[in-house]
């Protein structure tokens, strides 16, 4: 190729090569992690609610989103179109369900003697801050994973 008066010679090294993963597998591996992940954060809520004697009805939300959101997970791997959409229903309720309980747990630290000017003890001490933002990246997995396209519409 000649740019002016110079020439610029073409590179002739082989093309990059990236792992040939169809799009159908992807959006399983997601829903299968998110489905394991769901399961795990559910587990992990239902036994520090109970140590906190589940004393507000919102400490039950990750109790019961967490299986409702692994069967509908399990069932979005063999089916498709109406199951990806209760799939996104409950991915979205997983994120909405994970900021609220963040905004619960600051609050609980901000209520403790000494509130954020003692925070780093309020945070060893109190509700764990960054625990209810696991559901939000399981909400996240389930929205990535219902958003893709379907096995059916990548022959397109």
């Amino acid at each position: 190729m000649v740019v002016g008066n110079t020439q610029i010679a073409h590179s002739t090294s082989p093309p990059i090569r990236t792992p040939s993963v169809p799009l159908g597998g992807q959006q399983r591996l997601l829903t299968a992690v998110a489905v394991l992940l769901a399961l795990l954060a559910g587990g992990e809520a239902f036994f520090e609610h109970l140590r906190g004697s589940f004393c507000r009805r919102v400490m039950w939300t990750p109790v019961w989103l967490a299986p409702a959101i692994a069967g509908i997970g399990l069932a979005s791997l063999y089916r498709t179109a109406p199951v990806r959409q209760l799939m996104f229903a409950a991915a979205l309720a997983s994120t909405a369900d994970g900021l609220l309980g963040f905004y619960l747990h600051l609050r609980g630290i901000h209520r403790m003697p000494g509130g954020l000017h003692n925070l780093q003890f309020n945070a060893i001490m109190g509700p764990p801050l960054l625990a209810p933002l696991l559901f939000c990246v399981v909400g996240f997995l389930g929205l990535i994973a219902a958003a893709g396209p379907s096995p059916s519409e990548q022959g397109r």
